[in-house]
């Protein structure tokens, strides 16, 4: 059902009271975009004081960027909290070279500040070709890097006893031991059983291995546990009468040995040495 066109005519008040009608809505629309009717406190905005906090801001900003760019050379053991903050390192890297520093201990060098401090090696690329050192620290590295490089260390298990003089405090009676024992030995294995040279403390033995090192393991013939002869356990190395006995006592027992490790069962063996007797013994 359709209704009559007449309905949609309005005479000219009509016309006019709508059009009012229409015009005070629009208003109120857009008076409450730009101020909402909702809002129970009116909010004060200082401008002026806002503008010049911007203006702070922007200086501050600006200042820490051309702090970025303007980092000069600096002895990394004289660095501050706050230039440590500066350089971008955090609270527990400069705490450690703080501890380290505060031990009269000093860096020398890019490596000792990352090995201490533990910084990123992006940082350290960084910050690194800033440091200054003094110029006796550059000399005592640039000496100590040549004399690195010019020592070839000689084998330990084929150098003469005349090579083991070349040692500051090794003499002809240190030098000879050294030898014989390591012909008991029938060579070196590792390098702390120059421990075991008789007299030898522990500074020899340091200064022995900045010249030498094990570069060959020796060929050692083994004996066979189950096999050998009391006399022939009794001659190794790391071997004596009570500990050959209670070997045999034990084979006597089972027979037969199926594992060196078995050995450490044994009541009062000492088994601190077991590695050493399987240098020379085995099973099969």
């Amino acid at each position: 059902m359709s209704l009559p066109f007449h309905y949609f005519k309005y005479s000219k008040a009509q016309q006019s009271g709508l059009f009012i009608l229409l015009f005070v809505i629009t208003v109120l629309l857009l008076a409450n975009q730009y101020f909402p009717f909702s809002s129970k406190n009116e909010i004060f905005v200082d401008h002026e004081l806002m503008n010049q906090f911007q203006k702070e801001v922007d200086s501050l900003s600006k200042l820490k960027k051309q702090k970025k760019y303007q980092l000069k050379p600096f002895n990394p053991n004289y660095l501050s909290d706050y230039k440590g903050y500066q350089l971008g390192l955090s609270i527990e890297e400069i705490d450690r070279l703080l501890t380290y520093r505060s031990q009269g201990k000093f860096v020398n060098s890019a490596i000792d500040f990352q090995k201490i401090t533990k910084v990123s090696d992006s940082l350290l690329t960084t910050i690194a070709p800033y440091f200054k050192f003094p110029d006796w620290v550059k000399k005592q590295v640039s000496k100590e890097k040549k004399i690195h490089k010019a020592i070839v260390k000689k084998d330990l298990n084929t150098a003469t006893a005349l090579d083991f003089r070349s040692i500051n405090g090794i003499g002809e009676a240190y030098s000879n031991r050294i030898v014989k024992y390591r012909n008991f030995l029938q060579g070196f294995s590792t390098h702390d059983q120059l421990k075991e040279v008789y007299g030898l403390d522990e500074s020899l033995q340091k200064k022995i291995l900045t010249r030498f090192k094990i570069k060959e393991k020796p060929i050692i013939k083994k004996q066979n546990i189950n096999t050998a002869t009391f006399k022939e356990v009794l001659a190794l190395p790391y071997t004596n009468y009570e500990m050959t006995k209670m070997i045999f006592n034990y084979k006597n027992q089972v027979a037969k040995i199926k594992s060196i490790d078995e050995l450490i069962g044994i009541k009062d063996f000492p088994s601190g040495k077991i590695d050493r007797l399987l240098l020379y013994l085995h099973t099969e």
